[in-house]
């Protein structure tokens, strides 16, 4: 009776479930893989072997941090650069907006003030 829409998940809102990292959806728990694009779900804790859901950046027995990846802290850099180089793109992109606004109301200002003058004659 009930229809299920183009990408609503499989999990009841009031269940708990496993969110995978690459597509968002939202899975049973303890399905191994994602059930739209196949990810894996859980990694397994260097130090106490404990199965954790990827989304976790510490290990929910022992508490151990999760290492980054190859990169690790450079990549973390390399985020706050863009997102240095995306506020000053848009910054940049507001200044140019408000000088163009400037522009086009001195010239509107002055084509009524060349009306108003014309028709004072």
């Amino acid at each position: 009776m009930s229809e299920r829409r183009h990408g609503q998940s499989e999990v009841d809102h009031n269940q708990p479930g496993v969110l995978c990292i690459k597509c968002n959806h939202l899975n049973v728990l303890d399905t191994p893989t994602c059930k739209r694009c196949g990810a894996d779900l859980y990694r397994t804790c260097p130090r106490c072997g404990h199965s954790n859901p990827l989304v976790f950046a510490n290990c929910r027995k022992c508490h151990k941090r999760f290492p980054r990846g190859i990169l690790g802290h450079r990549s973390r850099r390399l985020r706050k650069t863009q997102s240095f180089l995306k506020r000053a793109l848009v910054t940049a992109g507001q200044v140019v907006l408000v000088l163009v606004s400037l522009v086009v109301l001195a010239g509107l200002a002055y084509m009524v003030f060349d009306y108003f003058k014309s028709r004072a004659e």
